[in-house]
């Protein structure tokens, strides 16, 4: 056992030591250069897209309950259901956006 902590020992200090670095000379600047610049998606299809997905993870979290619930919560919330329903994938959708955002900066 000790045998293999001073193996390892060794490993990782030799790993710690710094090779000279290569000079670069701008060969990293050219091939940035040289690369197409990245495309994005056109505002509505990203929001679609976060859309689609929102609604799937909704369904896979309603898949969660036991048969009959969904339901049952739709009664108690009465004749507001589809209002409260929307208001809820809103709030869903706006939290998907914000934590995209932050992601992003």
């Amino acid at each position: 056992m000790n045998a293999d902590n001073d193996r390892l020992n060794r490993i990782a200090a030799r790993l710690r030591q710094s090779e000279p670095e290569v000079p670069d000379r701008g060969f990293s600047n050219a091939v940035m250069a040289q690369l197409p610049t990245a495309r994005q998606l056109p505002v509505w299809i990203r929001n679609t897209l976060l859309l689609a997905a929102t609604m799937l993870g909704a369904v896979a979290a309603a898949a969660q309950l036991p048969p009959g619930t969904f339901f049952e919560v739709l009664e108690l919330i009465g004749d507001n259901a589809q209002l409260a329903l929307a208001a809820a994938a809103g709030w869903v959708y706006a939290a998907s956006l914000a934590s995209l955002w932050f992601v992003r900066r």
